[in-house]
């Protein structure tokens, strides 16, 4: 049951927190946001999601890269929309190293951080 409540949580931060990615990537600014506050922000988040994930289940600690999937899927259908029907926004290289490189490697990168909290954590009880 403890297994079952463990993957119910981290498919849940997963989630969420791909749609914080998404929301991040497809909103403009505020008035009084700037783009590295919103910058910071994300990668907090995903830090955090990931070490998550991490924790609560170390034998699958590289599940923490689904929770890019908001950026992942917004880079993607951007550049469907250019292949198909040659529309869209203008493709930004830094939109695209963001959204397919590193937010997928911050959220794996966490993943590994939380697997070695919980072997420690583990280790020491």
């Amino acid at each position: 049951m403890a297994t079952i409540f463990r993957w119910v949580a981290a498919a849940t931060v997963i989630f969420l927190v791909g749609f914080l990615g998404l929301w991040a990537m497809f909103t403009d600014q505020g008035p009084q946001e700037s783009l590295l506050g919103r910058g910071l922000l994300v990668t907090i988040v995903y830090v955090l999601a990931g070490a998550a994930v991490g924790v609560l289940v170390p034998k699958r600690w590289y599940v923490a890269a689904l929770s890019a999937w908001g950026p992942a899927l917004m880079a993607l259908l951007t550049l469907t929309a250019k292949a198909v029907h040659g529309q869209g926004p203008p493709l930004d290289a830094r939109f695209l190293v963001l959204s397919l490189l590193i937010a997928p490697a911050v959220a794996l990168a966490s993943g590994i951080l939380g697997k070695t909290v919980a072997g420690r954590r583990a280790a020491s009880s």
